[in-house]
């Protein structure tokens, strides 16, 4: 007769099966000990979640889908079609779903209600596995935000979509209730979160407390509302002559590939010169971009992004309660729109345009004047009237 191990969480039947017994119910698992418990690792997040098990019917697995379609990803990574970060931010979103259905589901077995419990159970904290890095994690929530969900829920469909398409799968049913957050769910999450504007003052207290690494940075966040991947990949070679009459930069937007173009405003050009004459050596892979970190590696890489912790840091200490590195790209569409140049908004900020708006998709230049016009309105917001590029 086998004896029972230690921790074992299964007991022997007298009928001579592993068993375990849940809700009053028993499940059987064989004679084999070994066999038992690699059944019982495989199974009971079924049995606990009270779903039917799956049968070994040769359709692939959440895992292994996901495995694949990682290894797609690496491909496109490498292409250019998707960046790193985007690639890391799905992987997390399956791994969340491998946590909630287990990672031997099979997305075939999955109706529109499971979605839909799915989508309720991505709303619960994820617990933290890591150490909180220099401060600047903020603190626990009870729930996670129907922004959050939502994204988490776009990517999911996307994985899925892409299992469908590349034949791994039929199209998964998940109706209405997998759907992504309404426009008027993100506005309600939007102000329940107190979102400040970022004030003048504020930012200017924020641009003086920063080093000299990041205040060209920060500038560069609310003179053109650059975002930080495109910060930390804009290369040496785009950087035109600062000591020019007037500075234009001409670059794309990593994440849609749409051009953008404009001026530097003097403060942008004063900080980026005093960078050029302080900055350490870099490690080779980032020798040809215009910045880096203190320690010479790029300010984003894979899934960490040093410019928004380093910016959190500094509006710390600058005194500042509110505000990320991304609310200078909103501050910026928000006051440049002001000057009713919205195409030049969009044009300066690597917006593209809708397959619907014919008109747009018509244009193929802003003239400099109303880029200009954008660029000092925003400036003049910041430092005061008068002021200009």
């Amino acid at each position: 007769m086998q004896k029972k191990p230690k921790d074992c969480p299964l007991f022997l039947h007298q009928n001579g099966q592993w068993t375990k017994k849940i809700k009053g119910k028993q499940y059987y698992f064989g004679t084999e000990l070994d066999a038992a418990l690699s059944r019982w690792v495989d199974e009971k997040d079924y049995i606990l979640a009270g779903r039917p098990i799956p049968k070994n019917d040769g359709k692939p697995t959440v895992e292994e889908l996901g495995n694949l379609y990682h290894s797609s990803g690496v491909v496109r990574v490498s292409d250019g079609e998707i960046t790193q970060r985007s690639l890391n931010d799905t992987s997390k979103s399956i791994n969340r779903l491998i946590e909630i259905v287990g990672g031997k589901c099979k997305p075939a077995s999955l109706e529109p209600l499971d979605f839909a419990r799915i989508k309720q159970a991505l709303f619960e904290p994820v617990e933290r596995t890591t150490a909180i890095r220099g401060g600047v994690k903020g603190n626990s929530v009870e729930r996670r935000s129907p922004v959050t969900v939502g994204n988490d829920v776009r990517r999911l469909r996307t994985f899925l979509n892409w299992c469908s398409d590349s034949n791994l799968i039929a199209p998964c049913r998940w109706a209405k209730e997998f759907g992504v957050i309404t426009s008027k769910q993100a506005r309600t999450a939007r102000a329940k979160s107190g979102r400040a504007f970022l004030k003048p003052v504020e930012l200017r207290k924020i641009i003086e407390t920063a080093s000299v690494g990041l205040k060209p940075i920060i500038l560069l966040g609310i003179n053109a509302g650059m975002g930080s991947t495109d910060i930390s990949n804009f290369l040496m070679d785009d950087l035109p002559d600062l000591d020019t009459k007037e500075v234009w930069i001409d670059t794309n937007r990593g994440k849609t590939g749409a051009p953008r173009r404009f001026i530097l405003w003097p403060e942008t050009r004063a900080a980026i010169k005093a960078w050029l004459a302080h900055r350490p050596s870099p490690c080779s892979d980032v020798a040809d971009r215009l910045f880096w970190t203190s320690h010479g590696q790029a300010w984003v890489r894979d899934s960490m992004d040093s410019i928004s912790k380093a910016f959190l840091m500094t509006r710390r200490a600058a005194g500042v309660d509110s505000g990320t590195f991304y609310d200078l790209r909103r501050a910026f569409q928000t006051v440049g729109a002001e000057t009713l140049e919205y195409r030049a908004v969009s044009f300066i900020m690597g917006h593209t345009v809708s397959e619907k708006d014919m008109s747009g998709r018509y244009t193929v230049a802003i003239p400099d004047d109303r880029i200009k016009k954008v660029c000092n309105h925003v400036r003049s917001w910041l430092f005061g009237k008068g002021t200009r590029s």
